[in-house]
């Protein structure tokens, strides 16, 4: 959907057991990109990484490399996830990296 000049894409990686966004969804996410500008500011949100921060404990989606690829050409895209409720970071080409908390606030 789009709200105020920005795209927003959401992705399942969570209802596959192999942690998998899928052919469908993949060819999905391919079909709406080409509909793109190249500078058209775009958000992504999923459950888990969409790059490998630590497969021995779920931390990655299988084929989250190909959803990344279909990003490259993108000048303006950043990508929320949650699962690990830690901060890292994933830079990729010549984006400028930005520091985006997630979470709950601390109760006092």
């Amino acid at each position: 959907f789009d709200h105020k000049g920005v795209h927003f894409i959401a992705l399942d990686n969570v209802s596959d057991r192999a942690a998998r966004i899928g052919e469908e969804q993949l060819g999905w996410l391919k079909a709406d990109l080409e509909k793109r500008k190249r500078d058209e500011r775009i958000v992504v949100l999923a459950h888990r990484p969409l790059f490998p921060l630590y497969p021995q404990w779920d931390w990655a989606t299988r084929d989250g490399e190909q959803a990344l690829e279909l990003l490259m050409p993108y000048r303006n895209v950043v990508v929320f996830y949650g699962h690990i409720h830690q901060e890292h970071h994933y830079k990729t080409g010549q984006r400028k990296p930005g520091r985006w908390p997630t979470g709950s606030p601390s109760c006092r």
